[in-house]
């Protein structure tokens, strides 16, 4: 059974009723209950090609489509993992390919290319494998640095649904491979709005319907890639 998405806006000033509503039913992550604001930070360069055709892809409305990016979370850590990712989607279901990688000698894609082919998990082999296939096929370029925070919850009593809520986003229009865990030259994109993201194997309870309903959520098709992108061209960083 493939995982669905679905995805609304929420203004921030919202977020406190909102999380004292849910708290019947949700608890944080094991990442989010570690830190003291509940929240972490999701990093990703997103690659595209030269005439942003996996951006098009989704303004055109492409049913099926996909997102190579490299993703890290939090600071900058030796020690920590770097994740190589194939997003796909068709409709509003969801298939990811992961594979990951030390932070370590990765100045270059293609010391993380050596790092991912040299482990013994015939898996994550095979999801790196698909990766750079992807990049070399495509002649994909880093195109646009996503950075946001995140607090991520998981339901009570019903295993395989998660909610996370977004804030903060941020951006920085064709980054190096090593801006992924750049702060300072980043734009905020959507200052006053967070995105919610529900993610579920069946349908949605009824206590979730009730909750959308009472802070009118209307779902959308956010996509924080694109909205970076057009936040970029907007502003003039991206000649394409």
């Amino acid at each position: 059974m493939k995982r669905r998405e679905y995805k609304f806006l929420i203004h921030k000033e919202k977020l406190p009723a909102f999380r004292k509503v849910i708290a019947p039913y949700l608890e944080l992550d094991k990442f989010s209950a570690q830190k003291s604001d509940h929240r972490y930070t999701v990093r990703s360069i997103y690659y595209d090609t030269h005439n942003l055709g996996f951006y098009r892809e989704k303004i055109e409305g492409i049913k099926i489509r996909k997102k190579i990016r490299v993703r890290g979370y939090d600071q900058q850590n030796d020690h920590e993992y770097l994740f190589l990712e194939i997003k796909r989607k068709e409709n509003d279901r969801i298939f990811k390919n992961r594979s990951r990688v030390k932070f370590k000698d990765r100045d270059s894609l293609q010391d993380i290319s050596d790092r991912a082919n040299s482990k013994k998990d015939t898996s994550n082999k095979e999801d790196a494998a698909r990766f750079f296939y992807n990049v070399a096929r495509f002649n994909l370029h880093p195109t646009v640095l996503v950075t946001y925070d995140r607090e991520a919850y998981f339901c009570r009593f019903r295993s395989g649904l998660r909610v996370t809520i977004d804030q903060e986003l941020r951006s920085k229009a064709m980054p190096a491979f090593s801006d992924l865990f750049e702060d300072d030259a980043l734009n905020y994109v959507m200052p006053n709005h967070a995105i919610l993201e529900v993610k579920f194997y069946r349908g949605l309870p009824s206590w979730l319907q009730k909750v959308i309903t009472q802070f009118d959520l209307s779902r959308q098709a956010i996509s924080k890639y694109t909205t970076c992108i057009d936040y970029a061209r907007n502003h003039q960083q991206m000649i394409r």
